[in-house]
């Protein structure tokens, strides 16, 4: 924010200075419609996004590293990640992704899963227990 002002403060007549400060002012309060391609952001990376006036994040939501192990479920990245997202004022967009090298006959990460409903089911727990927090899904 203080790089645009300084960038503006330059850039524009001096007389136009005030309602500039004003717009601008009224454009960081609200919700950006911007986002950004953050994959899964550490919390440096969190902090110069929201500090960019960035409103959106798209992060990796990954079966793989949720579920490495079949019915054995490690939340915690998500957690700590939609806990620094939100506490910067950030909306996540999670894309669901990655199948476990246990769900699949090809690739991991990039193979289709062997039974469609495993992978429903990881689909209904994230969506179940981040219900609330993450407003957009793909």
């Amino acid at each position: 924010m203080a790089r645009l002002v300084r960038a503006l403060s330059r850039a524009l007549p001096p007389a136009v200075l005030p309602a500039a400060a004003v717009a601008l002012l009224a454009v960081s309060a609200a919700a950006s419609p911007f986002g950004i391609n953050a994959h899964i952001p550490p919390p440096v990376v969190v902090d110069e996004v929201a500090a960019a006036g960035i409103g959106w994040v798209r992060i990796d939501f990954m079966w793989s590293l949720v579920e490495a192990e079949r019915d054995v479920y490690r939340w915690e990245v998500y957690d700590a990640l939609l806990d620094r997202l939100e506490a910067s004022g950030l909306r996540p967009y999670a894309t669901l992704q990655a199948t476990p090298a246990w769900a699949t006959a090809g690739p991991e990460f990039s193979g289709v899963p062997r039974d469609p409903g495993d992978w429903q089911e990881f689909v209904y727990l994230a969506a179940a227990r981040y219900r609330g927090r993450i407003p957009a899904w793909g």
